[in-house]
């Protein structure tokens, strides 16, 4: 499992620059429930911290990731339409559902963060806060 950590974002920006897509999961969720999301999504990679984790796709430790680049990189792969997230809902009324977020959707939310970080100008009384996928901690699967 991956905390909110610098090893969650370099695979977030791995998989978009390579045109792959990421669903992060609560690292809360029961192994049912991760299992559940994994699948649906039809992840192909798991980047994670548990050596021992089994969900039926391929595994990277994230202490395994190179400390540096290999070499050139190549040149990104993804488009403002393409898939960026699919971020599952809570199920609170059924099984979670995946949301898809592309590219353009990030860039906005991204600008919009940008212009107005407090989120509702000088007046606000509360600052924005954005954990990474919703959650304390997540687990990326690369799709």
């Amino acid at each position: 499992m991956l905390p909110n950590c610098a090893e969650l974002l370099l695979g977030l920006l791995a998989a978009w620059r390579l045109g792959a897509a990421a669903t992060p999961v609560n690292p809360a969720f029961t192994a049912n429930e991760a299992a559940y999301q994994i699948q649906d999504s039809g992840a192909v990679l798991l980047l994670t911290s548990a050596a021992d984790a089994d969900y039926g796709v391929p595994v990277v430790l994230a202490e395994d990731l190179p400390a540096r680049s290999a070499g050139v990189l190549p040149e990104p792969a993804t488009g403002p339409g393409d898939l960026a997230l699919l971020i599952y809902t809570s199920g609170s009324t059924g099984r979670p559902k995946g949301v898809m977020l592309d590219h353009s959707n990030l860039a906005a939310m991204a600008s919009s963060l940008a212009a107005d970080p407090r989120g509702g100008g000088a007046a606000a009384r509360c600052r924005r806060s954005l954990p990474a996928a919703g959650s304390a901690g997540s687990r990326w699967a690369g799709r």
